[in-house]
């Protein structure tokens, strides 16, 4: 077995499941599960595995990928040693199948309630990533969420509205969104178009440039996801800025929106190089 086959052809919910561990909570037909993270102490579910994609993502340490990045990270070994441990025959003997005592939910993330941002844990969030308050506010709200049936007291975090209602959210131990998953459009002069991949990039732009809204239209993606919905609005443009990630997901939707009109620029080569975005250029946190 290499690494390919045993990223295909073995599930990580099956090895989780092998190792004793099975998801707090399902979500999204059956395509999200929840778990306590397997290889650190994890109070509430905060490691997550896309179930058809076959990838994990842990919110408490930003990390992601494979089932041979997880294996390498739970065990500390490296992809010998993986191979190794996926090729004991009670791992392939494991299928993990759904109960019904498994909490299951349509979108995940239910919101509770929306009400102004007054809680000082998050605007010292916001403090901590180097994002002038005052400038920004209006922007936010603060959301109370559900992410499991009968939660007895919900989270809190930032929320950020889209064009379609649903809210991108953000907390210290917390990234993720309530559905409808969307792009948000602030007002501005037209032909002239500012686009960012997060919100977080977008406040961090304005705090950088001591302003509560920069000169144009502006998008905020809120995942490179969205860049298709946003083709007619490119070409429209005059001219289009782009503060996406220096990461391949961000030169990529770069290079999309290049095609849609040439007159585009790559801010983030511009203004933040050796940085992964802009919230970690005003933060001074280099790529590794």
């Amino acid at each position: 077995m290499n690494c390919k086959q045993a990223n295909e052809e073995i599930k990580i919910v099956d090895f989780l499941l092998s190792q004793g561990m099975e998801p707090a909570r399902i979500y999204r037909s059956r395509t999200l599960a929840w778990y306590k993270s397997p290889y650190r102490e994890d109070k509430k579910p905060s490691f997550k595995v896309y179930i058809k994609k076959n990838r994990w993502f842990d919110l408490g340490t930003n990390e992601g990928g494979t089932l041979i990045d997880l294996v390498m990270k739970m065990f500390n070994c490296d992809t010998t040693g993986a191979l190794a441990i996926l090729d004991k025959p009670e791992i392939a003997k494991t299928s993990f199948s759904f109960s019904k005592e498994q909490k299951e939910d349509s979108h995940g993330i239910e919101i509770v309630n929306i009400q102004p941002l007054n809680n000082w844990i998050l605007k010292q969030y916001l403090i901590e990533r180097n994002i002038d308050f005052e400038l920004v506010k209006n922007y936010l709200v603060e959301v109370r969420y559900n992410t499991y049936k009968d939660q007895e007291k919900p989270f809190f975090a930032l929320g950020f509205k889209n064009n379609k209602d649903g809210y991108e959210l953000r907390s210290k131990t917390f990234k993720g969104s309530s559905y409808p998953k969307y792009f948000t459009i602030i007002p501005g002069m037209p032909k002239r178009l500012n686009v960012f991949e997060g919100f977080i990039d977008y406040l961090s732009a304005l705090t950088k440039y001591n302003t509560k809204k920069l000169i144009g239209l502006t998008i905020v993606l809120n995942s490179t996801g969205n860049t298709p919905y946003i083709e007619q609005l490119v070409k429209s443009s005059d001219l289009v800025n782009c503060f996406l990630d220096n990461d391949p997901s961000g030169e990529k939707a770069f290079e999309i929106i290049q095609n849609w009109n040439t007159n585009t620029i790559n801010q983030a080569q511009k203004i933040y190089p050796g940085y992964n975005d802009f919230n970690d250029f005003i933060c001074n946190k280099p790529m590794k």
